[in-house]
Parts: C-alpha cells; sequence; structure tokens
C-alpha cells in the first residue's frame, strides 16, 4: 500500500463527503442538539451552583465546609448521546454508497484500470469518511466548550479530559456505523440494497439487542431465576438450601455472560456505559473499562475487515 496514493483517495472523499448536501445536513442537526442541550444544562449547572453556594454559607458557619457540588460533567453524558444516535444516522448516509455508487455508475471500473491497487481505494475511501465524522465532531466540541465559555463555566483538567474522553467515545460510535455501512456498500449490488440492509442491522443492534440482553427480553436467554425451596415459615433443608444457592449463581453467571454478549453486540449499549463511567462526577473508572474499550473497538474492526476482504475478491465488470 503507497501512502502517497491512499492520501489522494483519502482526501477526494473528505472533500467530497464535506462538500455534500448530506453531510451538512446532519451536521446542522447535530449543532442544534448541541446549541440546545448545552444553553439548558449551563444554565442549569449555574442554577445549582448558586444554590450550592447558599448551602456553603449557611453550612461553614456551623460544621465547616461539605464536600461535593455541581459538576459540568452532569449534562455532558446525554448531550454526547443524543448527538452520537443523530451522528449514527449521518455515519450511515456516509457509508452506504460509497462503493455502490461507484458501481451504479461503471466508474470503479475506470479508477481500478489505473495504477491502483484495491486495498488503497477501500482505506482511502475508509479515512476520508472516518476524516470528514472527526472533523464534525471536532465543530461539536469546540462549539460545547465555547458554550460554556460564555457561561463562564471552565471545566477543571480532569474534568476536561473526560469531557474529551465522552466525546471521543461518541465518535468512535458514529464511525461503528459508518464502517457497517461501508461494508453493506461492498456487498450490495444498489445503495439502496445496501442502505436497507445498514438500517436493519442498526435496528438489531440498537433495538433487539439490548431488549434481549440487558432488559425486560432478558429472560428469553437466560430462563427463569431459580424459586427459593420453600415458602416462607416452612423448614428448609441444608441440601435443598445448597441447590437453591448453586442455581441463584449459575443463573447469575448466565446473566452475566448474556449482558457481555449485548455489550459486544451493541455499540449504542457499551457506548452508554462507558459515557455514564466517564461523565459520572467523582465516580473512579471501574476495573472492567478497559474491557468495554475492547468490545466497543471490535464491531467496527470486524466490518472493516470483512468489507476489505470483500473489495479486494469483488468482481468487477
Amino acid at each position: 500500500m503507497r501512502t502517497g496514493v491512499l492520501g489522494t483517495i483519502a482526501g477526494k472523499e473528505f472533500r467530497d463527503h464535506v462538500r455534500s448536501r448530506r453531510f451538512h445536513l446532519f451536521l446542522g442537526v447535530m449543532l442544534v442538539i448541541v446549541v440546545a442541550g448545552m444553553v439548558t444544562g449551563a444554565a442549569q449547572y449555574s442554577a445549582d451552583l448558586a444554590a450550592y453556594a447558599e448551602t456553603q454559607a449557611v453550612v461553614s458557619g456551623e460544621s465547616g465546609p461539605s464536600a461535593g457540588g455541581p459538576s459540568v460533567l452532569s449534562f455532558f453524558s446525554g448531550m454526547f448521546m443524543s448527538t452520537a444516535q443523530v451522528g449514527v444516522f449521518l455515519g450511515i448516509a456516509m457509508g452506504f454508497d460509497l462503493v455502490t455508487r461507484e458501481k451504479e455508475s461503471k466508474s470503479l471500473k475506470i479508477l481500478l484500470s489505473h495504477p491502483v491497487y484495491r486495498d488503497e481505494v477501500i482505506s482511502g475511501k475508509a479515512l476520508g469518511g472516518v476524516a470528514a465524522i472527526a472533523l464534525a465532531m471536532g465543530v461539536v466540541l469546540i462549539l460545547s466548550l465555547a458554550v460554556m465559555l460564555v457561561f463562564g463555566i471552565v471545566p477543571g483538567p480532569d474534568e476536561a479530559l473526560r469531557i474529551l474522553a465522552a466525546a471521543l467515545i461518541s465518535f468512535f460510535l458514529i464511525v461503528s456505523f459508518f464502517v457497517l455501512a461501508l461494508f453493506f456498500s461492498t456487498v450490495a449490488e444498489t445503495s439502496g440494497g445496501a442502505l436497507v440492509s445498514s438500517f436493519l442491522v442498526f435496528i438489531i443492534v440498537a433495538e433487539v439487542v439490548p431488549v434481549l440482553t440487558v432488559g425486560a427480553g432478558s429472560s428469553l436467554l437466560t430462563g427463569p431465576s431459580p424459586s427459593p425451596p420453600a415458602e416462607s415459615g416452612d423448614l428448609v433443608s441444608a441440601e435443598e438450601m445448597e441447590a437453591y444457592e448453586e442455581a441463584s449463581r449459575a443463573y447469575t453467571e448466565r446473566m452475566r455472560l448474556v449482558r457481555d454478549a449485548g455489550v459486544l453486540l451493541s455499540p449504542q449499549t457499551n457506548c452508554k456505559g462507558i459515557l455514564n463511567a466517564v461523565t459520572t462526577p467523582g465516580v473512579p473508572v471501574p476495573p472492567d473499562f478497559a474491557r468495554n474499550i475492547v468490545a466497543f473497538a471490535v464491531f467496527p474492526a470486524a466490518f472493516f475487515g470483512l468489507a476489505w476482504v470483500r473489495f479486494l475478491r469483488e468482481d468487477i465488470r
């Protein structure tokens, strides 16, 4: 793979994305969500801060200042999650016709007739789309910080790092579905088929998987929870109680495995968990945070690998 050719293809794709109407439309919607969420959150933060200052003034005269207080992180989780949910559609819209559009116009055959390798083409298309998504999220992050400064809210070093981490997690959620759409663009014969397939998988991983793994439908996979060996007031033998405890442990283990599978298969579920951990004020990062990050990377990596292999074996006629 030649970096010069790769950069040329990526640059062309980036410019095409940034100039497209769909990119402008979704970016506009994301900015509206950010402005509305930040203005509301900043106003609430200012009110909470004023109320906290009044409470501190009263408490400090009695038993000294108390710990805690409002944090700017309190409204970033919901804002970034809402931005990412809209951005998911931007990612799908940017990726579903990257290859099928050129198949339908016959320009892909002309492109591959030049001295360019297929891995440079698919990698360049992916890099151009990811760069355009990074631009959109960069604008969102800068705008959100600007709104905070307008309200006189300056985050501390730890808060700034957590805000940046939340923005990166939202960015990777959008990239995940961009790569998913890119994969179906290499598989489907038409752009319509790639779009329908992308949205079908999106519905499955965004709605069906969470319900079956962490929602009300999880009992379909884990089975019913074990019942106590006897009603209250009755004598229970040691063997019955031991069997009940063993069944409870097995049921808990099944629930854990199902939830872990749901985190792996549903980027939205994983994204919510990571954002809650990152943007919860005063709460340290959980010990299994690295596992969530790895699971978050599996989804786009797997679909990009499939798209890469499929495009290299594509029969272009």
